[in-house]
């Protein structure tokens, strides 16, 4: 039998400001260099308000931070801890994170998404023994800009970050988390917080919407989804967090060649496209089409969050607000935007 010194286990309504504003952080896998993952984010880490414990057991001190051998050693819970370690070594690592941690963000790749279930499911165990709340794994992590947490192992030339704002990203994907930013950031839109969350194995979609329901500093939603774990939990956060604030929904995997490379991505099988489009309707929860119209309509929608657009209904066309004006200089300009 395991001999954890355990915390307390979360329910599924936790309030996750662990994760997405601790007051401590644990990096496991932190690098002397910006040629390494770990020494990306460890640098981007440089600018949080809180306390930070880069663990390496090759180095006593790292980029100005005293570091530490193993998480074993870091001298205080912390509240969120990340690891880019190889994936066969983080089953162990979580172990050593017991009762050290509320929150845990699994950066590294080499799970299910290569067909590694074992190790997955070995993580997924361990997870729940240790009672911590994980992120991931192949996942990018966490965006904050007013808390200025950053847990990105792109640097800053690689992906600009857009300013402090009102708009919240979700994406399973980390690429198109990063196309997502990049767009909103040139469009020069705000965000309040981004969360790449990869294969979710914990945390998903529906634990997200939860939360920034009810987080103050977002007022639109904006979410990328190739798969879904739990239908019906994703529907009913769905429903709650889109009567709050306008939620805004991307789905990827919609033909048999798409909901292919989405299990092989993440490792969770995307269904069929036309039951989430037809259930989406079914409770009137919006979706876009591509990437450009997400884009637009965040753009829109964070300068005049309560203003509703036209919705698509069995009906037809429905006005959801009359408090739109267009004006054009051509006709045919004012029937597309119509």
């Amino acid at each position: 039998m395991c001999n954890y010194n355990i915390v307390k286990p979360m329910d599924d309504n936790v309030n996750l400001d662990s994760l997405f504003k601790p007051k401590s952080i644990a990096l496991i896998g932190a690098a002397h260099t910006e040629e390494k993952l770990g020494g990306v984010i460890l640098k981007n880490l440089l600018k949080f308000k809180g306390s930070v414990y880069p663990v390496n057991p090759k180095y006593s001190e790292l980029m100005g931070l005293k570091a530490y051998p193993s998480a074993r050693d870091i001298p205080e819970p912390v509240d969120l801890a990340i690891i880019m370690r190889p994936a066969a070594e983080v089953p162990e690592v979580l172990r050593e994170l017991a009762g050290k941690t509320k929150s845990v963000i699994i950066a590294s790749s080499g799970f299910a998404e290569i067909g590694e279930n074992e190790i997955q499911n070995e993580v997924i165990k361990t997870g729940k023994e240790i009672g911590v709340r994980i992120l991931g794994p192949n996942c990018m992590g966490i965006y904050n800009p007013s808390h200025r947490l950053d847990t990105f192992f792109l640097p800053d030339e690689r992906l600009k970050r857009p300013k402090k704002g009102n708009v919240a990203v979700v994406s399973q994907s980390g690429a198109i988390l990063s196309c997502l930013l990049g767009a909103l950031e040139t469009s020069n839109t705000g965000v309040s917080k981004a969360v790449g969350y990869g294969n979710a194995i914990d945390i998903n979609e529906a634990d997200i919407y939860e939360y920034l329901a009810n987080d103050k500093s977002t007022s639109v939603v904006i979410s990328y989804i190739e798969s879904l774990g739990d239908g019906r939990k994703f529907i009913e956060k769905a429903k709650i967090l889109s009567g709050e604030k306008p939620l805004l929904i991307l789905k990827a995997g919609k033909g048999v060649s798409g909901q292919a490379a989405a299990f092989s991505h993440t490792g969770r099988l995307a269904g069929k496209y036309e039951v989430f489009h037809s259930i989406l309707r079914q409770f009137g929860i919006r979706e876009v089409g591509d990437f450009d119209a997400l884009i637009d309509a965040t753009k829109a929608l964070a300068f005049y969050p309560s203003v509703s657009p036209l919705v698509a209904t069995e009906r037809g066309i429905e006005r959801g607000s009359n408090r739109v004006l267009i004006i054009t200089n051509g006709g045919g300009s004012g029937v597309l935007a119509a």
